[in-house]
C-alpha cells in the first residue's frame, strides 16, 4: 500500500504499524515527534496504531540547545 512519508509517497506493506515504520527508517523514538494525518500522536500509541492507505505521516526531530 501506498503513504505519504515526509512528503514523500512510500510503499510499504499492509499490516504494518508506525513503530515499526519509523524502526524501518531508522528513527529514535525518544528523540521525535510525529504527525499522523493532522494530529499529534502520543509515542505511547505508535505500536498500536497500523498504517493505511494513503495515511500522511510528519516526522519532526527535536534539537535541544540553549
Amino acid at each position: 500500500m501506498k503513504v505519504i512519508f515526509n512528503s514523500k509517497e512510500v510503499s510499504v506493506s499492509d499490516s504494518l504499524s508506525l513503530s515499526d515504520l519509523l524502526k524501518n527508517y531508522g528513527y529514535d523514538i525518544e528523540r521525535i515527534g510525529v504527525e499522523l494525518n493532522g494530529n499529534f500522536v502520543d509515542k505511547k500509541k505508535y505500536g498500536e496504531i497500523y498504517l493505511k492507505e494513503n495515511d500522511k505521516i510528519i516526522v519532526f526531530s527535536f534539537v535541544g540547545g540553549g
